[in-house]
C-alpha cells in the first residue's frame, strides 16, 4: 500500500494522508551528454572519470546540490547492479543547456574502493548538507542492514565515517528516506521509515547527535519511503506493510 503524508516540520503529529501509487527504488539516469561543467578537481576531466555513464542500477541513494552552484548537481551513491552492491559516487550537471537543450556529463567522483569508504550497498538514503553528501543505512547481502552514517566530501572527493558524540544511533534499516528541513545550508536532516519502521530521527551536524523525534509503531510500519521539503512542509511518500489482523 502506497501513501503520501504531508507533515509540518515542527509538528509531525499533524498529517494529511493521501492514497498514491509510486515505483520502488532509485535508478541512475543514463545516456546524457554535452556540456563541460564539472566539480572543480585536478583530475575531473580525466576521460576515465568524466563523460562516461554509470552502470544501470536500482536502490541507489541520491541528493541534489543547488546552493551556491552555477549548475544544479545530482550526486548518486551505490545501488545494485547485476546482483552486486555498488559503492561508487557519480555526479551529473542537471540543468539543461539553453542552447543545445541537453544535460551535462556524468563525472565519477569516487570508484568505491579503499578501506576508508563505505561498503557497497542498496537501499541507503542520502541528503545534501553543508556542501557534502550524507548517507545513512542501506543493505548488503554480505552484512545485512546498516546503521552507519557516512559523509562524502565533494571537494576532497573522500569519505569519512560520522560517529554520534553520545553513541546513540537509529536502528538499522534500508529503504528509508532523508530530507533537510532547513535546506542545504542548515545543520540538520531527518530520516524516516524503512525496514518496517515508521520512526523519525533528526541528526545535527553541529552537535553530532541523533534525536528521536517520533517513535516507531508496529501497526503501520514503513517498508520504503521517499521525502522532500517544500517550504515549511516535509512531504513523504511511503509503502506501508499490511497491518496485523
Amino acid at each position: 500500500m502506497m501513501m503520501m503524508m504531508m507533515v509540518t516540520m515542527r509538528a509531525w503529529m499533524t498529517m494529511v494522508v493521501m492514497m498514491m501509487c509510486v515505483g520502488g527504488g532509485v535508478n541512475a539516469p543514463l545516456g546524457v551528454e554535452a556540456q563541460t561543467s564539472v566539480t572543480p578537481s585536478a583530475t575531473s576531466r580525466d576521460p576515465n572519470r568524466f563523460g562516461v555513464d554509470p552502470e544501470r542500477r536500482s536502490g541507489a541513494a541520491s541528493a541534489m546540490f543547488t546552493t551556491g552552484a552555477t549548475y544544479k548537481r545530482l550526486v548518486v551513491f551505490g545501488g545494485l547492479y547485476d546482483g552486486n552492491a555498488l559503492a561508487d559516487v557519480w555526479e551529473l550537471d542537471i540543468v539543461k543547456d539553453a542552447t543545445s537543450g541537453e544535460y551535462g556529463n556524468w563525472t565519477r567522483l569516487h570508484d568505491g574502493s579503499g578501506t576508508d569508504a563505505p561498503w557497497g550497498r542498496t537501499g541507503a538514503t542520502a541528503c545534501a548538507l553543508g556542501g557534502n553528501l550524507y548517507v545513512f543505512g542501506g543493505y548488503s547481502a554480505g552484512y545485512g542492514d546498516f546503521d552507519e552514517l557516512w559523509k562524502f566530501d565533494r571537494t576532497a572527493e573522500s569519505w569519512s565515517r560520522v560517529e554520534a558524540s553520545d553513541g546513540v544511533v537509529p536502528p538499522k534499516r534500508n529503504g528509508g528516506t532523508m530530507t533537510t528541513p532547513d535546506g542545504e545550508s542548515g545543520s540538520t536532516f531527518l530520516i524516516f521509515g524503512g525496514n518496517g519502521l515508521n520512526d523519525v530521527w533528526e541528526f545535527d551536524i553541529s552537535t553530532m547527535t541523533w534525536t528521536m523525534v517520533r517513535s516507531s509503531t508496529v501497526s503501520s510500519g514503513v517498508l520504503r519511503a521517499y521525502a522532500w521539503t517544500l517550504s515549511t512542509t516535509v512531504v513523504v511518500l511511503v509503502s506501508l506493510l499490511a497491518s496485523p489482523a
